[in-house]
């Protein structure tokens, strides 16, 4: 049995890795700090988001972002970031490369899948 929500797109039920999409975007686009009851929740890329692209950019971007997720997504374990640059839309995109734990909020880390997910910032 994995972990039911709501998707923030259409309201319907959203469950499985669909679920841990919708949950690893909202980490990676709340900034620390903006959440007054959770000030730590969210991820760190905002304050990177003056400097040029760069390969120094792309290793802090990867770092708050595995910081980020291996703190408040415990259905997914974080493998492998991948920085694929911002797009014209200002967007930054992502490739995380994981391993998608369906009971991993209740600790129970069986039932793994290896799992690759996209997601625009």
């Amino acid at each position: 049995m994995s972990y039911k929500g709501m998707s923030r797109e259409d309201g319907k039920e959203l469950s499985g890795i669909e679920h841990v999409r919708q949950s690893l975007k909202e980490i990676l686009m709340t900034r620390k700090g903006s959440r007054v009851i959770r000030r730590d929740f969210g991820c760190g890329i905002a304050e990177l988001i003056d400097r040029p692209m760069s390969q120094e950019l792309k290793l802090d971007i990867a770092y708050e972002v595995s910081e980020a997720v291996a703190r408040w997504e415990p259905r997914f374990k974080l493998i492998q970031v991948e920085v694929i640059g911002g797009g014209p839309d200002g967007r930054t995109q992502f490739d995380l490369t994981g391993i998608y734990y369906p009971r991993g909020h209740l600790g129970d880390y069986s039932g793994q899948t290896q799992s690759k997910i996209r997601i625009s910032v």
